[in-house]
């Protein structure tokens, strides 16, 4: 435990209200992620192969672009600490560099994901897939840019405790590509070959940027009516300068992060496209069931990072440690219950990414449980790790994470991840369980680390806090 043993009684102390900020971001998080469940459905209209190729397509975008937003992530967190320190000026300086960072940034990243996926055969993938997966990478590259824009504006709203607008906007933007994707691809209208599967590819990836368009000039308005005193443009001084250069030194560590995490789950899905279409088809169905409920965890990291940065910038450790342990534990009891969701209901949520009349639906349908169940696992290390990469976000303490990340994912995980799966008993199964180990080094490594930063403040601050007054 990180908290203070002389005040057990504090530790839940406002953890209704933790939970009720956590909750609209959860929903905000898991519509973001329902757009990749749409466009994986819309894979299985067009059978196997286009499945595997949208994987693929999928793995790439997912990798570049989460990259780019734990950039942009860093907005909200530098936003928190300056509200936290009473610094109210500094707000609209950072949003305004955020602004310009998330299109210049957005135009490199978007021309990489393209690029990347070009690629794909020398990583030994399957030159259909491969060549399918293009179709889907150019147009939902594009919306890299104005899933910045949402972004940046996000961090704002995060920061001043607004997070019901975001999960409105999100549900939004959903229903919008659920719409687009129902109507263009029932109707086949834009035929862009004579191939169903580039079809469905390219239209599942059309209407990812027009949603994520239609999501940032929202939030833009949502952000300007709510908070309009914070969404004036500055001065065009040197300090909007150095505010990008905050925003690219606060943001490179997290973004960095996140890509270490991605770019495991993407080596991990290019070890499953070696055992084949119906194990890649499978492992993705998993991914996108568990991307689904890591959301739970997502939402949790965005208050706990908000509200561990406000007490930071305050000087309060003792707070500081107090909302650490809180949630961490919020996130366990979450988690315990998107465990028992896999593990009760595993074939069930498979069989909804499977076109019934696929011929391998049985195949990748068992494949797809035996991964779920695996997968139920795991769902404490992966919620852990990410709540508290949040809480060192919070505490602007981004690069130890960088290192922590590739000991626990690339060296631990991985590895374990490649032996498991080449053992004849395990087979494709041993990916998951190696994921499992690699997650639950990374989870404890960085529950240590805010521990140790913790105590380290509080010792340089020579701070005693309320906590310390109250009460047993």
């Amino acid at each position: 435990m990180m908290i203070d043993s002389s005040a057990p009684s504090r530790l839940w102390k406002g953890s209704g209200g933790t939970l009720r900020l956590a909750f609209p971001l959860i929903l905000a998080q898991m519509g973001v992620v329902g757009m990749g469940l749409i466009d994986t459905i819309n894979f299985s209209v067009a059978g196997t192969l286009s499945l595997a190729g949208g994987s693929l397509g999928t793995a790439v975008f997912s990798l570049v672009h989460i990259i780019a937003v734990g950039v942009l992530a860093a907005v909200g967190n530098k936003i928190a600490f300056s509200k936290g320190a009473k610094n109210l000026t500094d707000v609209s300086a950072t949003l305004a560099a955020g602004i310009q960072l998330s299109i210049a940034f957005g135009m490199v990243m978007a021309g990489l994901s393209i690029m990347f996926g070009f690629l794909l055969p020398l990583a030994g993938q399957d030159h259909v897939a491969s060549k399918l997966s293009i179709y889907y990478l150019i147009p939902v590259s594009v919306s890299i840019i104005p899933s910045l824009l949402f972004t940046t504006y996000r961090g704002l709203l995060v920061s001043f405790l607004v997070p019901a607008a975001i999960t409105r906007v999100t549900l939004e933007g959903l229903i919008l590509k659920i719409a687009l994707s129902v109507i263009l691809i029932k109707q086949n209208v834009m035929p862009v070959s004579d191939s169903p599967a580039q079809f469905v590819l390219s239209i599942s990836g059309f209407s990812t940027t027009v949603a994520y368009i239609f999501m940032a000039i929202r939030i833009r308005h949502v952000c300007r009516t709510i908070l309009p005193e914070y969404c004036i443009s500055p001065p065009k001084t040197s300090a909007k300068y150095t505010n990008i250069a905050d925003i690219l030194r606060l943001g490179t560590p997290i973004g960095l992060v996140y890509g270490v995490e991605a770019g495991f789950f993407t080596a991990t899905i290019l070890v499953a496209g070696v055992f084949g279409p119906q194990v890649l088809a499978a492992h993705h169905i998993a991914n996108q069931c568990v991307y689904i409920t890591f959301m739970v965890a997502v939402g949790l990291s965005h208050v706990a990072s908000a509200k561990v940065g406000a007490a930071a910038g305050a000087t309060d450790y003792r707070e500081v440690q107090r909302l650490s342990t809180q949630s961490l534990l919020l996130g366990l009891i979450l988690m315990t219950t998107t465990a028992l969701l896999f593990l009760l209901f595993g074939p069930h949520l498979a069989g909804i990414f499977v076109d019934l009349e696929d011929e391998s639906r049985t195949e990748i349908i068992a494949l797809a449980s035996t991964f779920l169940f695996a997968a139920a696992l795991i769902q404490w290390a992966d919620g852990s790790q990410n709540i508290a990469m949040g809480i060192l976000r919070g505490l602007k303490d981004s690069k130890v994470t960088v290192y922590i990340c590739i000991v626990g994912y690339w060296l631990i995980g991985l590895p374990a991840a490649y032996v498991l799966s080449s053992i004849p008993s395990i087979g494709p199964v041993g990916i998951w369980l190696g994921i499992g180990i690699g997650l639950y080094a990374t989870a404890g490594l960085l529950i240590l680390r805010v521990r140790s930063y913790i105590i380290k403040n509080q010792k340089q601050n020579h701070y005693i806090g309320p906590i310390t007054v109250c009460k047993p």
